[in-house]
């Protein structure tokens, strides 16, 4: 929303995204299907107030089923991290947009309620949602530039200093820096291996279990996956290896990257430790 600007524009595109989704949401589901299944009910004997009951709920459900998305119900690639997490997400998606369909329902139905009533209190759910994940997105945004700092006067790890070399290189370690922090949204300095696979997964890498802890010990991670941290140079490693072996990519010697930095070659021990979005309905 607004690109990186963080206040009024923003906020004036989602309150009108809001109502927007609001009007056509509860015109759609409150004021034109909710109805009409309460009416096929009424003609098929129910008693009217439980007619209405039966399709507050039931197009409760079908509004929180049509909220799933294809990456809510399916992680291609094999990645049973991923998959785990995406099936979690589709239940809690499906769960929360049915309660809120249940509360919209109720809104345009109870005495006193009306359908104006449940446009506006969508709308402003909406445009709350919209702000919040724009602020998320773009406050880690701020960070990751503020962060990056690949210039001649940062101290360079030894072990990149050979990509630093050249101007090509330096611009490349300069995105691969900015790319760490912005996948860092802990902020410890270094990336885990959650933040890591849902960094790959939404720039469409989802990596098999197998290719995953593959590429872990190829860049010279020590430990599990699930136990230890990237710093930045292990993730410039990580980043050189998944491009050398990228289908497009034409890479020489199979244990050197598009930057000729051989995995692991001169990096040092990893620390050993152990993006919560609101989606508009």
């Amino acid at each position: 929303l607004g690109g990186g600007r963080r206040v009024p524009p923003p906020a004036a595109t989602a309150a009108l995204l809001g109502l927007i989704i609001g009007l056509v949401e509860e015109t759609a589901f409150r004021g034109v299907l909710l109805p009409g299944v309460a009416d096929g009910l009424v003609a098929a004997g129910l008693p009217s107030d439980g007619a209405l009951a039966l399709a507050v709920a039931s197009t409760a459900l079908v509004f929180g089923a049509l909220h799933l998305s294809p990456r809510d119900l399916k992680v291609p690639g094999g990645d049973p991290v991923a998959a785990a997490a995406g099936t979690a997400e589709a239940a809690l998606t499906l769960t929360t947009q049915t309660a809120a369909g249940l509360w919209l329902g109720l809104l345009a139905t109870m005495p006193g309620g009306s359908l104006g009533l449940a446009v506006v209190a969508h709308a402003f759910f909406d445009a709350v949602a919209l702000i919040a994940e724009h602020l998320d997105v773009t406050g880690q945004y701020a960070y990751a530039a503020r962060m990056t700092r690949w210039d001649e006067t940062h101290p360079h790890p030894p072990a990149l200093l050979k990509i630093a070399s050249s101007a090509a290189g330096r611009l490349w370690l300069r995105d691969v820096e900015f790319l760490f922090h912005f996948l860092d949204t802990d902020r410890s300095q270094t990336v885990g291996e959650h933040e890591l696979r849902v960094g790959l997964h939404a720039y469409g890498l989802a990596l098999s279990e197998d290719h995953f802890r593959h590429l872990w010990r190829e860049v010279g991670v020590p430990g599990d996956p699930s136990s230890a941290e990237l710093d930045l140079v292990h993730f410039a490693c990580l980043v050189d290896a998944l491009v050398s072996k990228a289908p497009f990519h034409q890479s020489e010697p199979e244990t050197r990257g598009s930057h000729g930095l051989r995995s692991g070659e001169g990096v040092p021990g990893v620390k050993s430790k152990g993006l919560l979005g609101v989606r508009p309905m």
